[in-house]
């Protein structure tokens, strides 16, 4: 009997082998697609085969923890099959209509196009695709669709060539299988959006016009065509839904100040009498207007899933840019809080849990045996008996709902929970830098979708933050899920907490904008030109690390009017250009050009961290209409500031800054040792120094280390200083409770470890060696060569020579950092005198060690070629003549530390 991952995969492919067979399954399966948009096209097509009705699917993890919803009895999941592992598996998801609400239950709440949307919409898609507008908007995405799918060819050409062996394009040229695929790409592109933003699609097409995809008649070939279809539409929709959230915001803000309290009603805030079977009530023309939004997954892994035979072409790096796997999303959610201080969520869904990529379930969903929820045994008659059941794995249905009510329960305002105005001090003041308020100012500005406004606040915000108010001292860590608040001097570990998700701090963040509240007039009126600052920054620092290979090559040509005057005077020039249309249009220009360039060959630059995607969006997001906000504040609240203990465990986690440091403090800690020996042992690991980044991702913020012990210092708080007696004390018990190591950490600790058993093993196994009588007509051994101790030396004093950074500098919102280098007493400087700039600790470091082994390969000259050198130089200077080493024997070699150079003697 055939596996259910077997069965699962054979159906993949027979559903696959069956799409282009008629106008009426092809258009089917773009219907559901239109509805799974953000899931990737080998799960839109496992959906499609088992459930081709279905409107909202997620996990039912997610349904239970976040959304608050039950499923139901009876219920069947959907087989998806994930690649995320080392051998693919299956894991389950539900739709929307296996699940039942509870009057707690989250708003779902799914996009729909309206009339009044129409008009933003098509100008935003304008913006972006440079696709005119003054079209219907039918048209309007038809010409999208060509120019997208004619784009996507060019760039996948080579891939889809690979395709084309038994199926009819195999009978055509070049250009004909260009046409064919444009064709059959651009009609169904445009059926898909169309499935999701009209009523009857159909009515928008002539059967005749699908043609084209017929020549699909592969798996290979079918893969292909769904694969680029699937990516090229999901862009079009994240623009679309974009828009359509940008301008339910705006509308929102003016029927507040319009209605005042009547928009609770509108919002649907005191509708708390849910019907539990609402959703079976649904008729399926009501979908568009009905059905709400809850997470659809984003794949883990942009690259379409082949099918047993291979088949199906890769999505490139660029395509569905903002896809990466947001795993483990739901689980951080557990605790649920809505938006605030738990207020119910707005009936928009705007920044609710629900716009997030469903996750991946912690492994709870994917491993599991059964596909449907039931109190009886049985077996599916078209499964062979595959599907099993699963009332062994799942609660049942009156279990979730008494744990929903009781999660509900425990999810009231209580004791420790935080006032709203300390929560919004927190998100106005804990970002990395005071300019992070305009850096997440311009996602708004630019329309972002809730997915990469998330995207950004997790990057501006990470580590910890305590502020003083009147309601006492308040600790916050920012996570990967979201931001955990608490009472007191810490928060990460906190047994009492409060929980906010990035997408629910995503949300408040648009109201204190809306409100006028969350950044300053100055801020708001300078966002626009700081965000020119930083993409200049970003294209200057890409620039400047032009390869030898480049020279005489017209790449970037439009920056060469803007060069010279020094690093912050170039960004200024650039910054004030992009100003002016034509010039952002031509630098754009040559930015596709470089990226084109730079995918065929990326030897055209030294060092490969530059984002070059993120800045052609970058460039398209400045040349797109962006929203104002404005604000009467001068100044933001302000609140005391203190380092948390999270952020001083942090710190301690980071090790001596010495290589090996961290590694050989966690063997010291993890074996028998007194107090005083832990101390004195701390004290010479650290030794005197200190690094930047001491406080986690904060902006000038510094730890110091030296005799008395360790100094953290931060802006806006008091310094800190823990002695090597508390130090010693602190490390203990982050080891104890399993916190000083990452589970990286831990996977190269383990490793090291067993490689030092086996080589352990191997030296007790080898059998000992009699040493050789030395006799005097024995070879005398040759002494140990001094240049080997000499290099051994070099390399230490080449370890910290070079240092990383922070470059203080006023002329982006963006940290940089630089290599300094002790020898020359300033920043490093390459072989054409320029210094390079990092906008991340980490590429600084890389930099770093690049140097550190380029030094050390021309270190590595053996001491007797020094010598040759100095003696063949005074050979030269003497004689007139260099001199001859032919014959080498008599000669050996010496060197002194002081010189770090070798010195010929006769023997």
């Amino acid at each position: 009997m055939a596996t259910k991952f077997e069965y699962y995969s054979s159906l993949a492919e027979e559903t696959s082998g069956k799409l282009t067979k008629s106008v009426d399954q092809w258009t089917a399966f773009l219907r559901t697609a239109g509805r799974m948009s953000k899931y990737s096209y080998a799960e839109q097509l496992m959906i499609f085969a088992q459930r081709p009705d279905a409107t909202a699917c997620a996990e039912y993890e997610l349904w239970n923890s976040t959304m608050r919803r039950y499923v139901k009895r009876g219920a069947k999941g959907i087989a998806l099959i994930d690649t995320r592992w080392d051998r693919p598996r299956l894991r389950y998801v539900f739709d929307v209509s296996d699940t039942g609400e509870r009057k707690n239950s989250r708003t779902l709440n799914r996009w729909e196009m309206r009339d009044e949307y129409v008009r933003p919409v098509q100008e935003a898609l304008e913006a972006v695709f440079d696709v005119s507008s003054a079209s219907p908007f039918d048209v309007q995405i038809e010409n999208i669709a060509r120019w997208t799918a004619d784009d996507y060819y060019q760039e996948h050409e080579y891939e889809l060539d690979d395709i084309v062996a038994e199926s009819y394009l195999e009978e055509y040229d070049d250009d004909n299988r260009r046409l064919s695929f444009i064709n059959a790409a651009a009609v169904s592109i445009k059926y898909e959006i169309l499935s999701r933003c009209t009523e009857e699609p159909d009515e928008y097409f002539d059967p005749d016009e699908f043609t084209a995809v017929f020549d699909y008649n592969t798996r290979k070939s079918i893969n292909a065509l769904g694969t680029a279809v699937s990516e090229i539409s999901s862009q079009i929709f994240r623009e679309i839904e974009a828009t359509i959230r940008s301008y339910e915001r705006s509308r929102r803000t003016e029927r507040s100040h319009d209605y005042g309290t009547e928009l609770y009603a509108e919002r649907g805030l005191s509708d708390s009498q849910h019907q539990t079977e609402r959703d079976r009530e649904r008729a399926a023309g009501q979908i568009r207007q009905d059905a709400q939004d809850v997470p659809e997954r984003t794949s883990p892994n942009p690259l379409q899933r082949p099918d047993t035979d291979g088949a199906a072409v890769p999505a490139s790096e660029g395509d569905r840019r903002d896809r990466t796997s947001q795993s483990g999303a739901a689980d951080g959610r557990a605790t649920g809080e809505e938006p605030g201080t738990g207020q119910s969520d707005a009936a928009d869904g705007m920044g609710t849990a629900h716009e997030q990529p469903e996750s991946a379930g912690g492994g709870t969903g994917a491993d599991r045996a059964g596909v449907q929820l039931t109190s009886n045994p049985f077996e599916d008659e078209n499964s062979g008996g595959r599907y099993e059941q699963m009332s062994f794995f799942f609660p049942t249905e009156a279990e979730q709902i008494e744990a929903i009510d009781r999660a509900a329960e425990s999810e009231k305002p209580s004791a420790f929970s935080l006032a709203q105005t300390d929560i919004d001090h927190f998100l106005r003041l804990g970002g990395r830098s005071d300019k992070s308020r305009m850096i997440i100012a311009a996602e708004y500005m630019e329309g972002k979708s809730t997915e990469k406004i998330v995207d950004t606040l997790r990057e501006e915000y990470r580590g910890g933050m305590g502020i003083l108010t009147d309601n006492g001292r308040m600790s916050a860590w920012f996570g990967e899920e979201g931001i955990i608040l608490a009472r007191g001097d810490h928060a990460r570990f906190a047994a009492q907490h409060q929980f906010l998700a990035w997408e629910d701090a995503a949300d408040r963040i648009g109201e204190l904008l809306d409100a006028g509240e969350f950044a300053t007039n100055v801020e708001l009126a300078e966002t626009a030109g700081n965000s020119r600052s930083d993409l200049a920054t970003s294209i200057w620092h890409l620039r400047h690390d032009f390869s030898d290979m480049t020279k005489g090559v017209p790449l970037l040509t439009t920056l060469d009017e803007y060069r010279g005057g020094g690093f912050p005077d170039e960004i200024e020039k650039l910054s004030a250009a992009l100003t002016d249309p034509d010039t952002l249009g031509a630098v754009t220009r040559d930015m596709l050009v470089f990226s084109a360039a730079y995918k065929n060959n990326p030897g055209i630059l030294r060092f490969h961290y530059h984002d070059v995607p993120k800045i052609l969006e970058q460039l398209q997001d400045l040349a797109a209409p962006w929203k104002e906000y404005t604000s009467e504040m001068t100044e933001v609240p302000k609140a005391g500031q203190f380092i948390t203990e999270d952020e001083i465990d942090y710190a301690l986690t980071y090790g001596s800054s010495v290589h090996g440091g961290k590694g050989r403090i966690y063997s010291f800690f993890s074996n028998a040792h007194q107090q005083k020996e832990a101390v004195s042992f701390l004290k010479d690991e650290y030794g005197i120094g200190g690094h930047s980044d001491g406080c986690i991702n904060k902006f000038m913020s510094y730890e110091n280390h030296d005799g008395k012990g360790i100094q953290l210092s931060k802006p806006g708080c008091s310094d800190v200083t823990i002695s090597w007696n508390i130090t010693a004390k602190r490390i203990d018990k982050l080891i104890q409770t399993d916190r000083y190591l990452t589970d990286e950490e831990k996977r190269q600790m383990e490793q090291i470890r067993e490689a030092h058993e086996e080589e352990t093993d191997a030296e007790m196994q080898e059998p000992k060696r009699e040493q050789p009588l030395e006799t005097e007509a024995q070879e005398p051994e040759l002494e140990q060569s001094p240049e080997t101790e000499v290099q051994e030396q070099e390399r230490e004093q080449l370890e910290d020579r070079f240092h990383v950074v922070d470059v203080d500098t006023e002329s982006s919102s963006q940290r940089m950092y630089a290599v300094w280098d002790d020898q020359s007493g300033g920043y490093h400087e390459d072989s054409d005198g320029l210094v390079s700039y990092f906008d991340s600790h980490w590429q600084a470091e890389e930099y770093r060690e690049e140097l550190i082994e380029s030094a050390k390969a021309l270190a590595s000259r053996s001491s007797l070629d020094k010598a040759k050198d100095l003696i063949n130089t005074y050979c030269v200077e003497e004689f007139g003549s260099e001199a001859d080493f032919t014959d080498m024997t008599p000669v050996s070699v010496s060197a002194t530390r002081r010189l770090q150079t070798g010195i010929c003697r006769l023997k």
